[in-house]
């Protein structure tokens, strides 16, 4: 009896461990002059996304993993202050197999106590119906937590 307990708890263990996470992390923050925006995501559903086969090299197009990341945050991480669009420029990427923690940079970044700041997160929501994208943000004394969704993928914050 005991025995057979057992193996039902490890037999729900496992398949709590095997379920995938669908999960970005975005924090936003100033660093001196600039905003710094550091995502992180798993490279295998960053491949997915584009379209790519995990583990398979890229195809020529891609000058490699730097520009792969910049071209799908750049289409779908989208940042307006003010109702005008901010260039995400990435700045380092670092690999923490599975995930990547990608760095980008709005230079010379201006805002205001009357300012507003827009989010427009679909990184993977169209990939897994599951998807959850939490923002967190640190301007200032503006201090907030978001969590994006395929039916709730954008925001406008008021400074």
């Amino acid at each position: 009896m005991i025995c057979n307990l057992a193996l039902i708890l490890l037999s729900n263990l496992m398949i709590l461990l095997d379920h995938d996470i669908h999960l970005s992390v975005t924090e936003i923050s100033v660093k001196g002059d600039n905003l710094e925006i550091v995502i992180k995501i798993f490279y295998d559903d960053l491949q997915e996304a584009m379209g790519l086969v995990p583990g398979e090299q890229l195809p020529a197009n891609y000058a490699g993993a730097e520009d792969l990341i910049q071209k799908y945050v750049s289409k779908h991480f989208i940042l307006r202050l003010n109702d005008q669009i901010l260039v995400l420029q990435l700045s380092e990427s670092v690999a923490l197999l599975p995930a990547i923690w990608s760095t980008f940079s709005v230079k010379n970044f201006k805002w205001s106590e009357n300012s507003s700041l827009e989010i427009e997160n679909r990184l993977m929501i169209n990939l897994y119906s599951d998807q959850k994208n939490i923002v967190k943000i640190n301007l200032g004394k503006l201090r907030k937590d978001f969590i994006f969704t395929k039916s709730k993928n954008k925001i406008k914050v008021l400074f």
